[in-house]
């Protein structure tokens, strides 16, 4: 773990990390361990977002330390996503030096920050779909801490998170934060190149370092954000920025089909905004919208790809979900299991809405191969409906650190192969596995993970067979077993054995399987699978079989003839027989001549003596 490998008195330290059984629920659980030195929160939550500390206390304590640790989580590749005021401890009073910045491991990225926290673009998405982000959104997030912490007076206070996103976008984020506070000096510079609302514009942590050292850095222009000349009003709602107007489409999609067709958003764009590059983006999407069918979902499908057009860098927004293309697979992985519709997230993968987002950014950091990649691979495998496909698949190529969810191993955080079969070795103890391991949750998990495992037997495991289910079972536990060089399991290897019978029965010779079954009984003590998939893919038992099979069809074929024979000639009771009492009477009439010939023969002789 990345984190584990950064030393810095200023951030919690890390102990272990790992699954843990918890025994208010008797399930595992990941859990994080860091040093018992973090103390009291130094800003409470529900405390107001303005400290009003002097400028001081914040440029020589608090400043200098939380710029190294920053530095030293971009120099370890590592993207923090909790830098807020009730995430720091230990720090009171006047002392900020021994300030500690607390945990960021237990949720996915971003998923607790409050969107004030946040740059605009990863504010709008819903927290579990933000993403990783980026370095430079740590950088704001630390200059919205500044700003909290100097700042006398909220202007945001008691603002929704809608209202807050509208005021960074209508105010830019600087003059949103500081509302009425004025700052001079070294730190009027600093927070408005660390706030700059253009991420490829926002100081970085190298350019912030140069700052500290002394040095004065070219002032960074505001972003101005495009307004229309014109007012459009969608549904009575008034809009100037195209920005909220791509937020709200999505309110109002059931009529938006006609703002299409009469050509008043077009015309609004093409007047008011004079942006070509939009009006390309609108063209395209209005045009892709429409190849991809007019149907029930249409209008979804416009308004998704209108809003896009419209604000390239905010998240993409369908039928209720806004995500970023990197928290995709965490807001798979929540519907999974929260067991929301996952209808959503195949359409979108379908419709392609990722690859229209990607055509419409101009950012240098979105790593466009990576993503593209892996979504047109989900694109493909959601047409397969067997299992080790479909959506399970595109939640572990999509989210890679997510553990298995299979409902069988929902006792268990299985982040391995190897967990996975010490988990089936456990639930086989007690008891708790009716007859297969494996579904198709666990199949498209041991298929991203390590696809040698099982994809030779994904045959099998599809089969509509009994048997075969059974055999590609048994060879892929079998498999991770010798390829990891695990110990004996003999509670899996009693298990297999009791599954067996549909397995043995596809074997002729009787006599062969009582001998089979005596071996897999052997092998329940030893928890050696490799013998049991030794003994069913033996060449020689199996050829035996087979030529002994075939022997006893030819007998069996000779045997069925004479008896059709037999049959044929009962059937002609006339004639049953005759042959037989032919010969018999051929016989006898042959003996009885003989005797008579015989008796005249003796009669003649005994009178010629009497004369």
């Amino acid at each position: 773990m990345t984190y584990s490998n950064i030393y810095n008195p200023n951030i919690a330290t890390l102990i272990a990390t790992g699954p843990v059984h918890w025994p208010t629920d008797q399930i595992e659980h990941f859990a994080v361990i860091y040093e018992a030195n973090l103390g009291k929160p130094f800003f409470a939550p529900d405390k107001r977002q303005a400290f009003g500390l002097k400028q001081d206390l914040i440029m020589e304590q608090f400043l200098p330390h939380f710029v190294g640790v920053l530095k030293d989580f971009h120099e370890r590749g590592f993207v923090h996503g909790a830098i807020r005021a009730d995430n720091i401890f230990g720090g009171s009073g006047h002392n900020l030096k021994s300030a500690i910045l607390g945990d960021a491991l237990t949720t996915p990225p971003s998923y607790l920050q409050p969107v004030l926290y946040e740059p605009i673009e990863r504010a709008m998405a819903d927290p579990i779909a933000r993403g990783l982000g980026h370095f430079v959104d740590d950088v704001y997030a630390l200059g919205v801490l500044l700003t909290v912490m100097l700042r006398s007076h909220d202007p945001l206070q008691g603002m929704s998170d809608e209202k807050i996103i509208a005021e960074k976008i209508e105010k830019g984020s600087y003059a949103a934060l500081t509302g009425k506070d004025r700052f001079t000096g070294a730190i009027l510079e600093l927070l408005r190149g660390i706030l700059h609302d253009s991420k490829p514009q926002r100081w970085t942590i190298d350019e912030v370092n140069e700052w500290m050292d002394g040095q004065r850095l070219n002032p960074k222009q505001t972003l101005k954000r495009k307004k229309a000349a014109r007012v459009f009003y969608l549904e009575g709602n008034r809009y100037v920025r195209p920005e909220l107007l791509a937020r709200d489409l999505y309110e109002y999609c059931e009529h938006l089909p006609h703002y299409i067709d009469d050509g008043k958003l077009e015309l609004w764009m093409q007047r008011s905004l004079e942006d070509k590059e939009a009006e390309e983006h609108f063209a395209l999407a209005v045009e892709s919208s429409k190849d991809t069918g007019i149907n029930d979902d249409y209008k979804y499908k416009l308004a998704s790809r209108i809003s896009i057009a419209l604000d390239p860098p905010a998240p993409i927004r369908y039928k209720g979900l806004s995500f970023h293309p990197e928290g995709f697979g965490t807001a798979l992985a929540e519907a999974f299991i929260k067991n929301k519709n996952l209808n959503i997230f195949a359409e979108i993968i379908e419709q392609s809405l990722v690859m229209f987002w990607l055509n419409t950014q101009s950012d240098k950091t979105i790593d466009y191969g990576s993503i593209s990649t892996r979504f047109e691979s989900c694109r493909a495998v959601l047409k397969n409906r067997n299992a080790g496909f479909g959506l399970e698949r595109c939640v572990y190529s999509l989210n890679f650190s997510v553990p298995c969810l299979s409902t069988k191993l929902a006792g268990y955080y299985v982040k391995s192969p190897e967990d996975m079969v010490y988990a089936f070795e456990s639930l086989c103890k007690d008891g708790q596995i009716e007859k297969l391991f494996l579904d198709r949750h666990s199949i498209a998990f041991l298929s991203v993970k390590d696809s040698r495992i099982l994809d030779s037997y994904l045959i099998e495991l599809n089969s509509d067979e009994e048997y075969k289910k059974i055999l590609g079972n048994v060879w892929t536990i079998t498999n991770i077993q010798k390829r990891y060089e695990m110990p004996p399991l003999p509670h899996i290897a009693e298990h297999v054995v009791k599954i067996m019978d549909p397995v043995l029965e596809r074997f002729h010779d009787r006599n062969l399987r009582a001998r089979m079954q005596k071996e897999f009984e052997k092998i329940k003590k030893t928890g050696d699978l490799s013998r049991v998939t030794a003994i069913l893919e033996n060449p020689e038992i199996i050829e035996t079989d087979k030529q002994s099979f075939f022997k006893a069809m030819k007998r069996y074929k000779r045997m069925e003839k004479e008896k059709l024979i037999l049959q044929k000639k009962l059937e002609q009771k006339g004639l049953l027989g005759n042959a037989a009492g032919r010969t018999a009477a051929a016989i006898i009439s042959t003996v009885i001549g003989g005797l008579g010939i015989i008796t005249l023969a003796l009669l003649e002789l005994s009178g010629a003596g009497a004369f």
